[in-house]
């Protein structure tokens, strides 16, 4: 049988003292006493405002997910999926130290997934089996198991994940390896390639409607950016499988730009986001560089100075660097 969590009863809420250490950290900031990292080094917090792996899974549309792990391994999800309203797409499958050692872990999993797919109302076109760190030290087969799947599910798409947060200092951490998971889902299509298409990659909350890098693109011929969160289906998000071009805003998704370009022929550009003016200039210089064109940059960055000054006070606040 399927090990069922618990029913929710209310939300859960953090518990700590008024930010103390916080604060202090804050003015030791403001004093100098912390000196800022060389500008090679990027830091992209895994789970920074709730965004952890599972949420990150969900952004792929008509999917569900199955979290494969300890009672305690599965406790960051799951207070996640209910504060976020997410937790009708997400189930549990909680083992211990008796599947692990009894041999038939994997066969645990395949009965998961067809108790599951019995009892789910609307069938996913997507199914993320999410494992946690013990899969690492198990050595599961997930190939094997995902033949299996496709095999007996072929109108669904099987996918493993992974969240073990002891890869944390390898090439291929969670936040790096959901990206791929999610963008290798997409399809090679028969039809031609967009050619006015481009696609933010990576980044998980799509870039202000507002911005000025939409019309920096249009300049340089791509009329039509589109970010995954604006898909409703899976049909839909396939779309990204007929862009021109990607743009890689965060270095998580610089992984999964690559496997792209090799699997689908879709080049990508890396411009991280950035808050020194003259980094953002030769960021939408790359954009352009595409088509070969220039153009005059000034009027952006005088309406930005503008805005900056209006609201120093707000800016030190939110972000220490400022000072």
């Amino acid at each position: 049988m399927m090990h069922k969590i618990a029913v929710y009863g209310k939300r859960i809420y953090g518990i700590g003292e008024k930010g103390g250490d916080c604060m202090q950290l804050i003015k030791q900031t403001q004093t100098g006493l912390l000196a800022r990292f060389p500008d090679t080094l990027r830091y992209c917090s895994p789970s920074r405002g709730g965004w952890g792996v599972v949420r990150t899974g969900m952004l792929v549309p008509e999917s569900y997910q199955l979290l494969v792990c300890p009672f305690a391994c599965g406790r960051h999800g799951a207070i996640g999926a209910i504060t976020r309203g997410l937790k009708h797409r997400l189930s549990y499958l909680y083992i211990d130290e008796t599947d692990m050692v009894s041999g038939g872990y994997e066969e645990l999993i395949g009965e998961a997934v067809e108790e599951l797919l019995e009892q789910l109302e609307v069938r996913p076109r997507v199914l993320m089996i999410f494992v946690s760190c013990l899969d690492d030290l198990l050595g599961t087969d997930h190939e094997a198991l995902l033949q299996v799947l496709r095999q007996g599910h072929p109108d669904m798409r099987f996918t493993i994940c992974h969240m073990n947060p002891i890869t944390l200092d390898s090439k291929v951490p969670p936040p790096v390896n959901i990206q791929r998971k999610i963008y290798g889902l997409l399809e090679p299509s028969d039809k031609a390639k967009l050619l006015t298409a481009a696609a933010f990659c990576g980044n998980n909350v799509s870039i202000d409607k507002n911005s000025e890098i939409y019309e920096i693109m249009a300049a340089a011929g791509y009329m039509d950016i589109h970010h995954i969160s604006e898909f409703a289906t899976f049909a839909e998000f396939q779309q990204l499988a007929r862009v021109s071009l990607n743009i890689v805003p965060n270095p998580v998704g610089l992984a999964a730009a690559n496997d792209i370009r090799q699997a689908l022929d879709i080049d990508y550009i890396y411009v991280p986001v950035s808050y020194d003016f003259e980094e953002i200039k030769q960021n939408y210089e790359t954009m352009l560089s595409i088509a070969g064109i220039d153009m005059d940059l000034s009027t952006y960055k005088r309406r930005a100075l503008k805005l900056y000054r209006l609201c120093p006070t707000a800016l030190v606040w939110l972000n220490p660097w400022f000072v």
